[in-house]
């Protein structure tokens, strides 16, 4: 069991994703799905519908579990359950964190615009 590489409450660790996530979660979880599946910068429609439509936790629920099982994190259904449907935000934020960092990252809207964004002068 590896755990996650980074904590459920580390969200401006990763600025852009919270933003995503924050902004259009139900796109965030369809390009999740996507990384899931082989690529970052697919949009799964289907999982994008259901979250926008109220499944939106059951969704998060399926990519922690997704993920516990294709990297060994060794996080239970119960956490699983927890951290989706209590930090619903969080829990999106910290799977695409670990999508990024096990070498998978699941684009998004704002992730895209905000990576390509030059910083502004005197900002690091």
């Amino acid at each position: 069991m590896s755990g996650y590489s980074s904590g459920i409450c580390a969200c401006l660790d990763d600025k852009p994703s919270l933003v995503d996530g924050y902004c259009c979660y139900p796109c965030q979880i369809g390009y999740q799905f996507g990384a899931l599946n082989g690529d970052g910068n697919a949009l799964s429609i289907i999982h994008c519908l259901a979250s926008a439509f109220g499944f939106f936790q059951c969704c998060i629920c399926m990519i922690r579990r997704n993920i516990d099982e294709r990297y060994n994190i060794g996080e239970g259904c119960c956490v699983s359950l927890f951290c989706a449907y209590l930090l619903p935000l969080c829990s999106l934020c910290q799977t695409h964190r670990e999508l990024k960092a096990r070498g998978n990252p699941a684009s998004g809207i704002c992730i895209r615009i905000m990576n390509a964004a030059p910083a502004p002068p005197g900002v690091k």
